[in-house]
């Protein structure tokens, strides 16, 4: 099946992309989405296991089944900040 990765600002500078395409095994799931880019841009993997999964606006686990056509969204946790 066709999938989409849309990959954060970070991940994207690693990748040398900010969106891919990928052929993945039907009811692939987000953590063999993130195995096959692993292996494809091996520059990425130590990232990707702190990456937080989100599929159509919503954040999932990584044990997830995939759809066809699907977008999986791979952002980086951020924290910090200070409210004045």
């Amino acid at each position: 099946m066709e999938l989409s990765v849309r990959l954060n600002a970070a991940l994207a500078h690693a990748a040398g992309v900010s969106r891919l395409q990928l052929t993945a095994p039907e009811q692939a799931t987000v953590a063999d989405v993130i195995r096959q880019l692993s292996a494809q841009h091996p520059g990425l993997a130590s990232n990707l296991r702190i990456a937080i999964p989100v599929v159509a606006g919503t954040q999932v686990a990584v044990t997830q089944v995939l759809q066809p056509g699907q977008e999986v969204a791979f952002l980086m946790p951020s924290a910090g900040g200070a409210y004045t």
